[in-house]
């Protein structure tokens, strides 16, 4: 997919991406697709619509757009609801600003020599990301969650703009309503969709729907399973048997997996480091056959339906000179810096058109009147969707982790030689305590596999050549940072 980047030097400008769009006012570029109350905009109708004062609260989709007027020499960038992209990353140049969805194309554009940031490496090896604007890389900043950008080139301020908060309406809080009206939108020009499928009650109920929605419509489900520990297969292959027109693809995270480590951080950059980009590439290398159908995921249903929004409140608390993040209070910033990170950047790079009915603002403004009435522990909603579909399937709906037991990539093979490597790093000595989180061999290995993460990102991005050409990152192997 072509990257959208936008930049400006002096009084010259330079743009490209998925859509682009130029008058005799303003520069606009985005990427993805964009609605206003329920029809997609084109290029000049989103422009019309943005110039004419129209407020970005109030369009839908998945998208990322840069809008430069002319005359005033002001730029506004902004990202969906949680940013399903990559960030939006920027850096200061000489004579002005080079924005992009690619940090390596950020890189080239704004001349930079990339090297780590040390000062952010504690915060990334608890969290698994940097949060604000912070980025691993020096001279390069993200558009953080819940922002947006504004900056005036004349004066030479800028600031971010914090996003408005989802206005409460009097829609009805009947969930399952509202999550078909979503489904069914994208149902109505397609006889064929594809969807991850877990053992889960999420994407079982949005399997219901569809199949309740159109019966006749073909199903291609991918479910991803661990080699060790918890492993749901067995109980999707079961549900999966009650429908019909399911076709179902099965696969096993294993320890092979850790060949593919180096190409996943390159394409997730400096995003996210969570055990989950193991299952999630998998899933998305699975379904590239398979990318021209729409594809639903279930991703956003625990943070809405299940936590109070406290959506102006500081997302973050310190520890010495750390940023932590209190995952359950923060739902919104979970899904922005994680959630969606590594599910959507995956499934971007292969232009798989991802679908998120939970995440949609009409789902989201009205689940607000469902949480008032059925409290938040989601009991009301397993026990709806237990009375809902079949007995069959119901008996084998349980909750497992959306992500991988590490325990598959630790075998007797290369146990050692990932332990020996993390704790040889120079990043290692930067692994600071973690009393919130749970002591034993799975945190052990994750801190393992986060140090590792950053060994292969400073190979990719800083010590490659300058140019970072895709020959040059493709280059880098495992076998060099274990050897």
């Amino acid at each position: 997919m072509k990257n959208l980047f936008f930049e400006k030097q002096k009084n010259r400008i330079f743009y490209d991406g998925q859509y682009t769009y130029e008058n005799e006012s303003c520069v606009l570029v985005y990427e993805g697709e964009v609605y206003y109350e329920n029809e997609i905009l084109t290029a000049e109708e989103l422009c019309s619509y943005l110039l004419g004062g129209g407020r970005v609260e109030s369009l839908d989709g998945l998208f990322c757009l840069v809008m430069y007027e002319k005359e005033t020499e002001r730029l506004f960038a902004t990202q969906d609801a949680f940013s399903y992209f990559h960030p939006l990353y920027f850096a200061e140049t000489e004579g002005g600003l080079v924005l992009s969805l690619g940090m390596r194309e950020l890189i080239k554009k704004a001349n930079i020599t990339p090297k780590i940031n040390d000062s952010y490496i504690p915060e990334f090896l608890y969290n698994g990301f940097l949060t604000d604007d912070r980025c691993l890389i020096s001279g390069i900043r993200k558009l953080p969650a819940l922002h947006n950008l504004k900056w005036d080139f004349l004066s030479g301020e800028w600031n971010y703009v914090k996003k408005r908060q989802f206005r409460e309406t009097g829609l009805g809080g009947d969930y399952c309503e509202l999550l078909s009206c979503q489904i069914e939108k994208e149902l109505c020009n397609t006889d064929e969709i594809n969807m991850a499928l877990s053992s889960g009650f999420d994407s079982n109920l949005i399997l219901h729907i569809i199949t309740s929605l159109k019966p006749k419509c073909k199903i291609n489900c991918f479910c991803i399973g661990s080699q060790v520990g918890s492993d749901e297969t067995e109980a999707v292959k079961a549900i999966c048997k009650e429908y019909p027109n399911v076709n179902l693809t099965v696969q096993k995270v294993t320890p092979d997996i850790l060949k593919s480590f180096p190409k996943m951080v390159c394409e997730l950059e400096d995003s996210v480091f969570e055990r989950g980009i193991f299952l999630q590439y998998m899933l998305s290398e699975a379904m590239v056959d398979y990318k021209e159908n729409p594809t639903f995921f279930g991703e956003g249903a625990d943070q809405l339906l299940s936590s109070q929004l406290r959506f102006y409140a500081d997302p973050y608390y310190y520890v010495g000179i750390e940023q932590h993040y209190p995952w359950v209070y923060f739902p919104y910033e979970m899904l922005t810096y994680i959630i969606l990170k590594k599910n959507g950047i995956f499934l971007r790079n292969r232009d798989i058109k991802a679908k998120y009915p939970f995440i949609s603002a009409k789902f989201i403004l009205g689940v607000s009147a469902y949480r008032e009435l059925n409290g938040t522990d989601k009991k009301h909603y397993k026990d709806y969707i237990l009375n809902l579909v079949s007995p069959t399937v119901a008996e084998r709906l349980v909750k497992q982790p959306g992500s991988t037991n590490l325990s598959s990539l630790f075998d007797e093979s290369n146990k050692e030689k990932l332990f020996r490597a993390a704790k040889t790093s120079r990043f290692y000595p930067m692994l600071t305590g973690q009393p919130d989180r749970d002591s034993g061999s799975e945190v052990e290995m994750d801190n393992c596999l986060k140090i590792i993460y950053l060994m292969l990102f400073e190979k990719i991005f800083c010590s490659c050549e300058p140019s970072l050409s895709e020959d040059s990152v493709c280059s880098v192997r495992m076998e060099d940072i274990l050897d």
